[in-house]
């Protein structure tokens, strides 16, 4: 019930990446030149839905939405590690880099996980019941909530735009965005993606 009432959500923000794109492409943009830029979500931790990504003062209501944990062990190369990532080529609108951006997610816990996992076998006519909504609303409050803002302009430096510049066609602004429960951690590089 959980799983799909965010894939309902999550739909609904998707439309919302249309306006990201704008933003975020015109956003990365360095004062002699346009730059493509990644965002890459891992989730290392308890599953959990992104529910806000904000850049600076422009509000955007959609993130990655569901994010499930890779297993402890399992290496970034392998076919199993699973992440999120959404990539933008320059355009041409103008803008500066956003100084930083900002996550609120909530983990689910191993009840949680285990409880929607009864109900989603239930038919959706009785998940869909008054009581059984209710029920999810409630135990969804009271998931453990996390806010994180992270400042960009100490990771995005001078340097690593001069280097995504220098093979543009080839380079992109890489963002790592790694969950691992309460804690979010972030990693800037210049990506040769081709």
């Amino acid at each position: 019930m959980a799983q799909s009432k965010l894939r309902r959500d999550h739909r609904t923000q998707l439309i919302a990446a249309c306006l990201v794109g704008t933003i975020a492409a015109g956003g990365c943009r360095a004062d002699a030149g346009l730059v493509g830029f990644t965002l890459q979500y891992r989730c290392v931790g308890l599953n959990l839905v992104v529910t806000r990504e904000e850049f600076e003062s422009q509000r955007v209501t959609f993130g990655p939405g569901y994010l499930g944990c890779n297993k402890p062990g399992i290496s970034e190369n392998s076919s199993e590690f699973t992440w999120k990532q959404m990539s933008y080529m320059p355009d041409d609108k103008t803008g500066k880099m956003p100084t930083w951006v900002e996550f609120r997610w909530m983990n689910f816990t191993k009840e949680f996980q285990d409880w929607s996992a009864i109900e989603e076998a239930k038919p959706k006519s009785i998940q869909q019941l008054p009581s059984n909504v209710a029920e999810y609303e409630r135990r969804r409050a009271a998931l453990p909530n996390h806010t994180r803002r992270i400042a960009l302009t100490t990771l995005v430096t001078p340097d690593l735009i001069a280097r995504v510049k220098a093979d543009r066609r080839n380079t992109q602004l890489k963002l790592t965005f790694t969950f691992n429960n309460e804690q979010l951690d972030v990693k800037a590089e210049a990506y040769k993606w081709r």
